[in-house]
């Protein structure tokens, strides 16, 4: 049975060496008390059918208890009765129960290096300090949350910030963290570079998943080509055309024909449809 928290202790049971009805009887009254430890009208009548016994036991039971002082009656009218339980072993405000604690040995320097030189076994020397498994893995946090802001900041595109520094952490277990924001910082200044748009540059959390710093840097907008109007085109165009003239007029006047099957060269000789015809001629 559990005992209500008002009871600081149930060793009064163990040292009655309770049993039978006497120990039926009190269980059933420490289950009824209140929080003054004071059970409040009741007959021996509701006692005896919670305990399964007689009237007659539970009267002799009672006896029993009050004689040694585990019960003991205040008051009652009538039948009905108020009855105190352990009155010596209530307390109104039962101290806390604490866990019990182990004390923790520190090793000593010389208990892990041994003594040094100039020492004596019996000196006090400083205790070791140990650094903890949880202290060391809140530096690696602190070390990563520095870098990857670091890199952040090198990103063209800046979303899903939260995201990407789970997945920074979780690619970090696989490739050192420096390592992971160098590159971030060296693609991130490629794409601010390139001619891309920015809504064409991928977000850091999808990059960092598909491991994608192993990919070709961006061209930067330096060295790629220079976009050109229409115009431009147009005038390349007709240079182009005028430099393959000159090519085949030089190529003329050196005697290099490109002969047709007539005989006739292509670009020296003119062609009879290429002759502008009379107005009002037959032909």
């Amino acid at each position: 049975m559990r005992f209500p928290k008002q009871f600081v202790t149930n060793g009064a049971l163990a040292r009655a060496k309770l049993a039978g009805g006497d120990l039926r009887v009190i269980v059933v009254l420490i289950a009824l008390a209140g929080e003054d430890s004071i059970v409040s009208g009741v007959t021996q009548t509701d006692i005896a059918d919670q305990a399964g016994l007689s009237r007659k036991s539970t009267r002799v039971a009672l006896e029993r208890l009050s004689s040694q002082r585990l019960v003991t009656f205040e008051s009652g009218r009538g039948k009905a009765a108020n009855y105190r339980v352990l009155p010596e072993y209530f307390t109104p405000n039962p101290p806390p129960k604490l866990a019990p604690t182990r004390a923790i040995r520190v090793p000593t320097y010389a208990q892990v290096n041994g003594t040094p030189e100039g020492a004596n076994s019996g000196d006090n020397l400083a205790p070791l300090k140990v650094p903890t498994p949880r202290r060391d893995q809140q530096e690696q946090l602190r070390q990563e949350d520095e870098l990857f802001e670091q890199a952040w900041k090198s990103w063209p595109k800046k979303d899903a910030k939260k995201v990407a520094r789970e997945v920074f952490s979780r690619a970090a277990k696989r490739r050192s963290a420096k390592d992971l924001a160098h590159d971030i910082e060296r693609f991130g200044q490629a794409y601010a570079l390139s001619v891309t748009e920015i809504h064409f540059v991928p977000g850091l959390a999808p990059w960092l998943r598909q491991e994608r710093w192993n990919d070709d840097l961006p061209i930067p907008r330096l060295h790629a080509p220079k976009p050109r109007s229409r115009d431009d085109e147009n005038m390349a165009l007709v240079a182009r055309l005028a430099a393959q003239d000159q090519q085949h007029a030089r190529d003329c006047e050196e005697g290099n024909h490109d002969l047709l099957p007539d005989n006739t060269c292509k670009h020296c000789d003119v062609r009879p449809w290429q002759l502008e015809l009379p107005v009002g001629s037959n032909f």
